[in-house]
């Protein structure tokens, strides 16, 4: 059975090695959350007073962090800075322009 069908029928279960990092708070809060009749599901501002929604911003982080990193992997380092060019003369580097004529000032 699909995850949207076990939710929209209430017989969801959470996998454990999937689950196996995330607090008790949290999967109450989400538990919760899939609770099938509306009238007996958390409300947004419930949901927001949940003690797990109350933790501390570090606090979150540091669990985000573990679960999507698990085993101390980190980040990978970011590909996004390019290398200064090499064997390059001063004058020929992008973005370093020599000084040229004044503009001519419109009448």
């Amino acid at each position: 059975m699909f995850v949207r069908d076990q939710i929209t029928q209430g017989c969801y279960r959470f996998i454990p090695s999937n689950w196996a990092k995330v607090s008790e708070q949290a999967k109450d809060l989400v538990k919760k959350l899939l609770v099938v009749d509306p009238k007996k599901r958390l409300t947004v501002e419930e949901a927001l007073q949940h003690p797990w929604m109350q933790a501390s911003d570090e606090q979150m982080k540091a669990t985000a962090f573990e679960v999507m990193y698990p085993a101390g992997e980190g980040p990978r380092p970011s590909t996004s800075r390019k290398r200064p060019l090499e064997d390059k003369d001063e004058d020929e580097q992008p973005g370093k322009r020599r000084p040229g004529p004044p503009a001519a000032e419109a009448e």
